[in-house]
């Protein structure tokens, strides 16, 4: 239902539904439903909301880096090595401006320096998307 919304509903209902996603982007990141309502969202805002979607490029930008305890916060570092949130992290890219890609990559090699490698395969992914 949200994504025929992304599809087929006025301005306003997209709107309103892209409000409800920044105001919980960081627990959707890493849930498989959430992931792939976040996904869709970067991949289907039109230019016509293109505000919308560089307000979730950045704050997924803007997630601190790497985690160094468990705190219970959402990192950067969880998005890209998860199963379901590595795809934000490649749709993100696909639609990012330059200085928003040199961003993402600089992040993704702070990840590589710092997690551990058990939480690589996800981020295969990315890396080989880039």
């Amino acid at each position: 239902m949200l994504c025929s919304i992304l599809d087929n509903g006025t301005f306003e209902q997209r709107d309103s539904l892209l409000d409800k996603v920044l105001d919980s982007l960081e627990n959707m990141t890493t849930s498989r439903d959430g992931s792939k309502l976040l996904e869709n969202c970067i991949k289907m805002i039109g230019v016509v909301q293109n505000t919308k979607l560089n307000q979730i490029l950045e704050r997924v930008i803007n997630l601190p880096a790497t985690r160094s305890q468990n705190d219970g916060k959402v990192y950067f570092q969880d998005v890209v090595t998860n199963n379901f949130g590595n795809y934000i992290i490649q749709r993100a890219f696909d639609k990012s401006n330059a200085r928003q890609k040199a961003l993402l990559v600089e992040k993704i090699k702070q990840v590589i320096k710092n997690a551990p490698t058990s939480e690589f395969t996800p981020l295969k992914h990315v890396l080989k998307f880039l």
